[in-house]
């Protein structure tokens, strides 16, 4: 699995606090459950995309978990109300993805797409997910599986044709630039020492075509399994931690900004200055915005650095709110954030300045789904998405 990627999936003390506290509650509501069928979750199944849907938010279990639970996604709109939802077998690590028309997200049992004139299951057997990469423009998206020493993909056009595939070795960061799509794939390592470190791009056919290789230390590793474009759609850029710095630096480990060029397929390395205690990097917040790389950080922090320049990380600000509630994501330079220490309320921002955008959404509904049990699954927050 790729441990530098951070899904920002913590239970919060002071929720943990809370439901301890309700832990009676919870064993005789876990035996109701048991004994009346599943729990009843808001919202009728989704079979389109409501034409007033402002957000989405994806829940499934805390951890890797042997039994029991689900993979829940809910729409709502922009006074917080739900507007319905996709529900199905749980999967690790899922994400809820807008495009400028449509809505993609993954369950153990499919990948759905929806849109305002229907509903597209693609059938799937998975648990575990590698990589989910998309183009906003265009809804095109793709995801990557583990499966054993391999991982297997589903891959969607703009014009809802599906490919199906596989690749030896796990894969690490996918990214979209333009129609073009790009991921760099490793073998599962059997014995210490370098890796070799393949950049591929898989064409329309729904082949792969090997642009570029190199050699990785097996002390680094790829920090988040999204990465993005450069403005002029020639690079992939893609963040790098080496974990053999942290002893020699206080700081922690040091953090490395990978260019690779599309066509060649060579890799560039800028080892990046960090602030203090700014290493990390959540997945879906990686963006470039006039010429500059952003992220979010585990700690909420909004970093960024030139695309071409100096190698000097600025902390831009900070996403308000409690760090272990807060769940991000970012697209087209807005940070939409959920904040659930006390009732879940929805939040945006402009990913530059940190100025808010529009009014808080308070989201009643999701706090008695966030911590509730099911199986031997905690719900927890996986991913929050806003509309364009």
């Amino acid at each position: 699995m790729n441990t530098g990627d951070h899904n920002d999936v913590r239970i919060p003390g002071t929720r943990a606090a809370r439901i301890l506290l309700a832990g009676a509650a919870v064993a005789v509501v876990s035996v109701l459950a048991v004994g009346c069928g599943s729990p009843s979750y808001p919202g009728e199944p989704l079979e389109t995309l409501p034409p007033h849907t402002a957000g989405a938010v994806s829940l499934g279990g805390l951890g890797v978990e042997t039994s029991g639970g689900r993979t829940l996604v809910f729409a709502f709109d922009d006074v917080g109300t739900v507007l319905g939802r996709v529900e199905g077998e749980r999967i690790d690590a899922t994400r809820v993805l807008f495009s400028a028309d449509s809505l993609v997200t993954v369950t153990g049992e499919a990948v759905t797409v929806l849109t305002e004139q229907g509903r597209t299951d693609i059938p799937i057997d998975e648990h575990t997910i590698s990589a989910f990469s998309h183009n906003p423009a265009t809804g095109a998206a793709t995801v990557w599986f583990v499966r054993g020493r391999a991982n297997n993909f589903v891959s969607i056009d703009a014009d809802q044709q599906v490919r199906h595939g596989s690749v030896d070795g796990m894969v690490h960061t996918a990214a979209y630039c333009g129609d073009r799509q790009f991921a760099i794939i490793e073998n599962i390592p059997t014995a210490t020492g370098p890796r070799t470190s393949r950049f591929y791009e898989l064409l329309s056919s729904g082949e792969l075509q090997l642009r570029g290789q190199w050699q990785t230390e097996p002390d680094h590793s790829w920090a988040s399994s999204t990465s993005v474009c450069t403005p002029d759609s020639r690079s992939v850029l893609a963040f790098n931690t080496d974990y053999s710095a942290a002893s020699m630096n206080a700081k922690g480990p040091a953090m490395t900004l990978v260019s690779i060029d599309i066509d060649t397929g060579i890799p560039q390395y800028t080892t990046l200055q960090m602030p203090e205690g700014g290493d990390g990097v959540l997945r879906g917040t990686l963006s470039v915005s006039e010429d500059r790389l952003y992220w979010i950080n585990p700690d909420k922090q909004v970093l960024s650095v030139p695309v071409i320049g100096s190698p000097t990380v600025i902390h831009e600000w900070t996403v308000p709110g409690a760090a272990d509630t807060t769940t991000v994501s970012v697209h087209d330079a807005v940070v939409t954030a959920i904040d659930h220490q006390n009732q879940p309320v929805l939040s945006r921002y402009d990913l530059r300045t940190g100025i808010p955008i529009g009014d808080p959404v308070e989201l009643p509904w999701l706090d008695s789904i966030i911590g509730s049990p099911a199986g031997d699954t905690i719900y927890t927050l996986g991913s929050v998405a806003g509309t364009p």
